[in-house]
């Protein structure tokens, strides 16, 4: 496929969708999620991998162009 070097560069941009409650400024203009781990939020076992990460993410999605992000149905 010979797509431009821009459109390959966006399709790897990908997006998530996260609630302001689960978030929290670390006062350095970033933020961190205050959302619970995945083991507790989806009842994963000890050793999963990935338990121990926040399941911050509600929705993802990825750039279709510089201002354009598509998403599932479900993402609001």
């Amino acid at each position: 496929h010979n797509h431009p070097r821009e459109i390959q560069e966006q399709a790897r941009a990908v997006a998530a969708l996260f609630l302001r409650s689960d978030l929290r400024s670390d006062g350095l203009n970033a933020y961190v999620s205050t959302a619970q781990p995945l083991r507790s939020a989806w009842g994963l076992c000890s050793g999963e991998l990935f338990e121990t990460l926040p399941a911050a993410a509600g929705c993802t999605g990825f750039l279709i162009t510089p201002t354009r992000l598509v998403t599932a149905g479900h993402c609001k």
